[in-house]
C-alpha cells in the first residue's frame, strides 16, 4: 500500500512518519480569502485538532505552519494567516496537500527510535557463534576443565545450531566452560562520568537430564573465578533450585535469590541474560530468561551485588549415576555508554 509522501506501509521510515503526523490531508475546497483557514471535508470525521500544528505541503506557502485555533466540520482556523514567499496573504485553495502534526512533532517517538538504535552500538562487543571449524573451541578466549568422564566438545550434531556441549556422563562427572577474559561487574563506578555504563551479556543455552543436574554445583554467569561453582560466594549467576531456574547474586555469603522458572521449559532453547548497571543510587544486576514463545520472566537484583573482575562461567555436574548434558548456543557480551534496556 502507497501513501502520499512516497511512503509504502512496509517502508522502515513508515513508524518515524507516523508518530510525526496526526494527519495527511489535501484540501477539497477553497479556504478563506484572509489566508487563515483551510477546508478538508475528511475533517469532519476526525477527532478535534485544535491546539496542535498544520504544516502547508504546497502552493505559494508550502513549508509554512499554522498553529490551530479552532477546528469546525471540515474547516481548520490558524492564528496567523500563511503568506507567499513575498509576504503576500496566502489564500489555500483546493488541491493543496498539508499535514497536521502530531503534539511535540512526535519528538517522544523519535527518542524512542533513536534509543533503540543506540541500543545497537556497543563500545566494545565480544560474539561467539562457534563456527571455527579448525579451532573449534578457541583456547584464546575459552578455557575447559573436567572431572570425571566428563567432557566439553563442540557440537553441530543439531540440524542448524552450532553450540558447545558440556555432557557428564555418570555420576560425579563435571565439566566446565569459562572464558579467559575478565568482565567488569562494577556497577557502583557506571556513573555519568563513566566511560562504561552498562554490561549486558546474554547466550542461549538448554539442558537434558533437568533433575540429573546437581543444583549445588550448576551455573551459567558472572564469577570472580575459574573454579567457581553455585555455592561459591560474589557471584552473579543462574543457577537451579529445586531445579527450577533462578538469578543469583551474592555479596560475601548474603543472597539475593528468584525464581525465574515460571512458564518455561529449560529442555529447550531458551535465551539468558545479564544486564549491569547503575540507575540512580542503586546497582542493578537485571536477569532475564525467555523462550521462542515469548514467555520472558526477569528479575532486577538491587541487593547483594558483588563488585569485581569477572569471569563468564559455564559448569555442569551430574548427581547420583546419572547423566546430564548443558548445550551453549552462541554468546554475546558488550559495554555500552548508556543504560538503555
Amino acid at each position: 500500500m502507497r501513501l502520499r509522501g512516497g511512503f509504502y506501509i512496509d517502508d522502515a521510515a513508515l513508524p518515524t512518519m507516523r508518530a510525526v503526523i496526526s494527519y495527511e490531508g489535501v484540501t477539497t475546497a477553497v479556504g478563506a480569502a484572509t489566508g487563515d483557514t483551510l477546508v478538508d471535508a475528511g475533517l469532519a470525521s476526525e477527532p478535534s485538532y485544535a491546539g496542535l500544528s498544520v504544516k502547508i505541503l504546497g502552493g505559494g506557502a508550502a513549508g509554512q505552519v499554522g498553529f490551530v485555533t479552532t477546528h469546525v466540520g471540515g474547516t481548520l482556523a490558524v492564528s496567523t494567516p500563511f503568506t507567499d514567499a513575498a509576504g503576500a496573504v496566502q489564500q489555500i485553495v483546493a488541491g493543496t496537500p498539508f499535514v497536521i502534526l502530531s503534539p511535540n512533532g512526535g519528538a517522544p517517538r523519535i527518542i524512542e527510535l533513536l534509543e533503540a538504535v543506540l541500543r545497537q552500538n556497543p563500545l566494545e562487543s565480544f560474539w561467539e557463534p562457534w563456527q571455527d571449524e579448525v579451532v573449534g573451541i578457541d583456547p584464546n578466549w575459552w578455557a575447559t576443565q573436567v572431572v570425571g568422564t566428563g567432557a566439553v566438545t563442540r557440537d553441530v550434531t543439531e540440524n542448524g545450531v552450532l553450540k558447545v556441549l558440556l555432557n557428564c556422563p555418570a555420576g560425579g562427572d563435571r565439566a566446565r566452560l569459562r572464558s579467559v577474559q575478565r568482565w567488569r561487574l562494577d556497577p557502583a563506578n557506571f556513573r555519568a562520568n563513566s566511560v562504561v555504563r552498562k554490561l549486558r551479556v546474554r547466550w542461549r543455552a538448554k539442558v537434558n537430564d533437568l533433575a540429573n543436574i546437581d543444583n549445588g554445583i550448576f551455573l551459567m554467569g558472572l564469577t570472580p573465578a575459574t573454579t567457581s561453582t553455585r555455592v561459591a560466594i560474589n557471584v552473579a549467576v543462574f543457577g537451579l533450585v529445586a531445579d527450577a531456574i533462578s538469578s543469583i547474586t551474592d555479596l560475601n555469603g548474603g543472597e539475593t535469590v528468584n525464581d525465574l522458572s515460571a512458564g518455561l521449559d529449560f529442555t529447550q532453547w531458551l535465551l539468558f541474560q545479564q544486564e549491569v548497571y547503575r540507575l540512580g543510587t542503586l546497582d542493578c544486576v537485571r536477569f532475564t530468561v525467555s523462550d521462542a514463545a515469548g514467555v520472558t520472566n526477569t528479575a532486577t537484583h538491587v541487593t547483594n551485588i558483588p563488585v569485581r573482575s569477572m569471569y563468564l562461567n559455564y559448569v555442569l555436574d551430574s548427581e547420583a549415576a546419572v547423566a546430564a548434558g548443558l548445550h551453549i548456543g552462541e554468546i554475546h557480551a558488550a559495554y555500552y555508554d548508556h543504560t538503555l534496556a
